[in-house]
């Protein structure tokens, strides 16, 4: 595209974000300085429309560093108070097109791509706007997401890029703002990729890498020409030690998507009413095991219910020579410790997570007070027990 060109798509769009980016792209390739102004004509005309993650790239990739902070100050502001003053653009309105002449002489054509690149006449703020639910984060207060939103690092994707890799370590999730995403899996025993979901944005994927070391389980694959933004450890703890109440509502968050995909997923549960099922994983705690740290010991009574929702999990039993043999390896979602914890008696098996991982336990004492209010509990415990692990 042309300089002219993208003149005319501003005169046709003058309330386009796009328009107004493209325009910028092309002062930006020429070297024309105020092509940054451009750009943040096009980050304000996104955030009058609601468009926040887009207004949010755009400030991110294209606004010089130390306009940053002003411009997402104002766009927090702008989120959090949408109806404190200002005028308001009427419901559905739109900019006419512009007439104009595009002069001939190339340094007038640039001067007045400026111009009418920077012009927002017009453009006011939509009557509502929201900041995407995205989870937690939007929760956050205004000088927490300020903070997040100033240092998660813009990630731009190409089509089959990989945003996460199955088998790395880092310590970083990922909010998917633009495009789409596919989860796939790398089987051991086949060595086939097997697409575990489809992911459209906005969504947040790989927070449980926060909270463990466990190697990731699956890839997260764009699908298309996308963006992420990666929060890492030490962002987290920067904003917890802003906030107090940052970490434990992360957790608390974790938990309860972790909680709500395993009620999906696990057949285990199904005897048991919605409301039960969520009142009976409630009950559980969040416990981060490190790395070959033993779950269950063979001989002793397990010290609780334990249900697998990250890492692997390596059962084994010792034989009269002393040896321990591995007899099993299970997944995310397998139930531990069933019948030693129903019956009271020692395991007959270890289980032992090799590269650590998250378990939800559920203890003796909230398992009796849990077993007057939910008719049918015991019976399906007494199903798992059978898995003798």
């Amino acid at each position: 595209m042309s300089i002219r060109e993208a003149i005319r798509g501003v005169g046709d769009r003058p309330s386009s974000a796009r328009a107004r980016a493209r325009l910028a792209m092309e002062l930006q390739a020429e070297g024309v300085p105020q092509s940054a102004q451009v750009w943040e004509a096009a980050a304000k005309i996104a955030s009058a429309k609601g468009d926040f993650f887009h207004a949010l790239a755009l400030c991110r990739l294209h606004i010089p560093k130390q306009q940053q902070g002003r411009f997402l100050e104002d766009l927090v502001r702008l989120y959090r108070s949408p109806m404190a003053g200002g005028t308001r653009a009427p419901s559905g309105y739109s900019l006419r097109p512009i007439k104009f002449q595009i002069p001939l002489q190339e340094q007038a054509m640039l001067a007045q791509a400026v111009q009418i690149g920077t012009s927002l006449q017009g453009i006011y703020p939509a009557p509502s706007l929201q900041i995407p639910t995205f989870p937690v984060f939007w929760e956050l207060s205004d000088g927490l997401l300020l903070s997040l939103l100033q240092n998660i690092v813009p990630v731009p994707l190409r089509t089959g890029d990989a945003v996460i890799m199955q088998g790395q370590r880092d310590q970083s999730c990922y909010l998917l703002t633009h495009g789409r995403f596919r989860v796939v899996q790398k089987r051991d025993d086949t060595q086939q990729d097997v697409v575990l979901a489809q992911i459209q944005a906005p969504d947040l994927v790989g927070e449980i890498s926060l909270l463990t070391q466990v190697s990731r389980r699956a890839s997260v694959i764009a699908e298309q020409a996308s963006l992420a933004w990666r929060l890492d450890s030490q962002l987290l703890e920067h904003l917890g030690r802003q906030d107090a109440r940052m970490l434990p509502e992360f957790r608390k968050l974790l938990k309860h998507r972790l909680v709500n995909n395993l009620l999906r997923s696990n057949p285990l549960f199904a005897e048991l009413d919605e409301a039960h099922r969520h009142n009976f994983l409630r009950s559980f705690d969040l416990v981060p095991v490190e790395p070959n740290a033993v779950l269950i010991q063979q001989g002793r009574p397990s010290s609780g219910l334990f249900i697998l929702l990250h890492g692997k999990a390596v059962v084994a039993q010792q034989g009269m020579d002393g040896r321990n043999k591995v007899i099993a390896e299970r997944g995310e979602g397998h139930v531990f410790g069933a019948e030693s914890f129903l019956y009271s008696r020692p395991s007959g098996t270890s289980v032992v997570l090799p590269e650590g991982g998250l378990v939800l336990r559920l203890n003796p004492q909230t398992f009796q007070q849990l077993q007057r209010q939910i008719p049918g509990l015991e019976r399906v415990l007494q199903a798992l027990a059978q898995q003798k692990i």
